[in-house]
């Protein structure tokens, strides 16, 4: 998938998601115990399904959902990291950040920007981690097989792997959603995202880092 492509089909998603008038980026549910915060992109928002990973993980874990997850933005757009700076997380919060696959569709491996991701993330768990002592970091997920965004995205999966290995000491746990969830024509809508089948899976991977 090109970078054109995807940048035409993350478009149609935020429109539809908008049109639709659905509230799942967004919960206003005012919570004064544990809240399951989630901070991404699509994959995490839940485009194509109505039972995304994030909204299974929370049930599993019995807490309110607040996903603030957008689709088609990057790190450094005011939907992820401008979000990430605002909004209120409480220590009994389970914090969830899963960013990277449109950092890699848009930017590739640009050194610059490379260096821009880490500095963000590294603020991003710097400001989860004062707030928080439950802060997962997913890594980026796999796309299908021979898409050239696989190369791309690996780069984005090794700074938060560096990052949470860094953060470790501080409640960052890693997830390596990437290495677990193999996608295929079953469980994967457009080579991208997963389907409803796909969501299941990687709430499977993901309960098992909370068992």
């Amino acid at each position: 998938m090109n970078t054109i492509t995807y940048k035409i089909i993350n478009i149609l998603l935020t429109l539809s998601a908008l049109i639709s008038g659905c509230a799942k980026s967004e919960s206003t549910t005012g919570v004064t115990g544990a809240s399951l915060i989630v901070f991404g992109d699509s994959i995490s928002y839940g485009v194509y399904v109505q039972n995304s990973y994030t909204k299974q993980l929370a049930e599993y874990l019995s807490v309110p959902l607040q996903n603030y997850s957008a689709p088609a933005t990057t790190l450094d757009s005011d939907d992820q990291i401008g979000r990430i700076r605002v909004k209120p997380i409480v220590k009994a919060d389970i914090v969830l950040l899963t960013p990277g696959i449109n950092d890699a569709a848009i930017h590739g491996q640009d050194p610059v920007y490379l260096n821009t991701y880490r500095s963000l993330l590294r603020e991003a768990l710097s400001i989860m981690t004062n707030q928080s002592s439950h802060v997962y970091l997913g890594t980026t997920l796999l796309t299908a097989d021979g898409d050239p965004l696989n190369s791309d995205a690996e780069a984005y999966a090794q700074i938060a792997r560096d990052l949470a290995a860094e953060f470790a000491q501080s409640g960052v746990h890693l997830i390596e959603s990437r290495k677990a969830f193999v996608p295929d024509n079953t469980n994967m809508v457009d080579g991208v995202h997963p389907n409803e089948l796909g969501h299941l899976q990687l709430f499977n991977i993901y309960k098992g880092y909370f068992n």
